[in-house]
């Protein structure tokens, strides 16, 4: 996987364009910044031409090419593992999905959904778009606060074990 300091529609053309392998736009997570995913002989080409275009780039730290075609090769048995997984709806809690990039019900969020997050696109720039949107014709966000948890600093440049 590798970070790319570009828009989608300025690196979709360029992923076409690649040989030998699959690649694709993996995570939407600015209007200038997406993350591309796939065969890593394939994200190292187009590491190659971002970086002829002095565009930034920076490869992650991670093993697996998330949200791409190589997550189908788990998919199934992912699916399985998690099919006992009953989505809940919930009042006065909204959810807003970086898979679909909207507000979404949460009894949407059975075992199909946990694996089309696992293997498809993540619009987390349209779901922020949506969020801090005004709501009811009013000035004021649908949210006014936000907290980011996550798994892994993957971004994190020369990351180790003992980081």
């Amino acid at each position: 996987m590798v970070a790319i300091g570009g828009s989608v529609e300025e690196i979709k053309p360029i992923v076409k364009l690649l040989r030998d392998g699959r690649a694709t736009v993996a995570c939407i997570n600015s209007p200038l910044s997406i993350t591309a995913s796939g065969d890593e002989h394939v994200i190292s080409e187009l590491q190659e031409k971002v970086e002829q275009m002095q565009m930034f780039n920076r490869k992650l730290c991670v093993e697996t090419a998330y949200h791409s075609h190589h997550m189908n090769l788990v998919a199934e048995e992912y699916g399985a593992n998690i099919k006992t997984v009953t989505a809940q709806a919930t009042s006065g809690i909204s959810f807003y999905s970086s898979l679909r990039g909207c507000q979404i019900s949460t009894d949407e969020l059975g075992p199909s959904y946990w694996v089309d997050n696992l293997t498809c696109p993540v619009r987390f720039s349209e779901a922020m778009k949506y969020m801090i949107s005004p709501v009811d014709g009013t000035s004021n966000p649908a949210v006014d606060l936000l907290v980011e948890v996550g798994p892994h600093a993957a971004l994190l440049k020369g990351l180790s074990s003992k980081s």
